[in-house]
């Protein structure tokens, strides 16, 4: 591994006048190349990435896609696709994590976490049965990972309220469609508690 002094030395056994040899400009550049003093944890940080192959239908026949990648310990962006093809009890949808990485996503998670649930205002396209085109709206939606029936899940529980309505909190969801990003950081690297 390259130091800096290793590097500034190579530098500076350059000579100015124009005389110098291939194989010394190449000490050079291979010691630049080597240098990993500027990078974060000495070039060894723990990065992770999951990612569904396919679709995962839940039983209500809703979809989701996802990935899921980052810093282990430390920070997580979690980017899904979920279409809503019909509604579910009180708008909660559960999905089963995918089989290859289930476990080791849930664990990560786990360890950034602070709780298991989060909530996010995620924007959702909304197709109703009395118009042509899907329409926007931001639904308050918690997220939680645990297990369920002893295998990884992710779960979207919405509270969808339709404005001029009453008790809609429930609003069943059909057809509607999000993709959207949130990022989960581990509170532990982020808080100061001495503030």
């Amino acid at each position: 591994m390259s130091t800096r002094a290793k590097v500034e030395k190579a530098i500076a056994a350059i000579e100015d006048n124009g005389n110098n040899t291939a194989a010394e400009v190449r000490e050079v550049l291979t010691a630049l190349m080597d240098y990993t003093e500027n990078k974060p944890d000495n070039g060894k940080l723990n990065l992770f990435d999951y990612k569904t192959n396919s679709s995962i239908t839940n039983n209500t026949g809703s979809t989701l896609q996802y990935s899921c990648r980052g810093i282990r310990n430390q920070f997580a962006n979690f980017t899904f696709q979920l279409k809503i093809s019909d509604n579910s009890n009180n708008n909660v949808f559960i999905f089963n994590l995918q089989n290859d990485h289930g476990d080791k996503l849930l664990s990560t998670m786990n360890t950034i976490l602070t709780t298991t649930k989060m909530q996010f205002s995620i924007p959702f396209k909304i197709r109703f049965a009395n118009l042509d085109n899907a329409l926007p709206f931001t639904i308050p939606t918690t997220i939680s990972f645990f297990m369920s029936n002893n295998a990884p899940a992710v779960q979207f529980d919405m509270d969808f309220y339709v404005p001029g309505q009453q008790n809609t909190a429930d609003y069943p969801l059909t057809d509607a469609l999000a993709y959207t990003s949130v990022c989960f950081h581990s509170s532990q690297n982020i808080i100061d508690e001495s503030i």
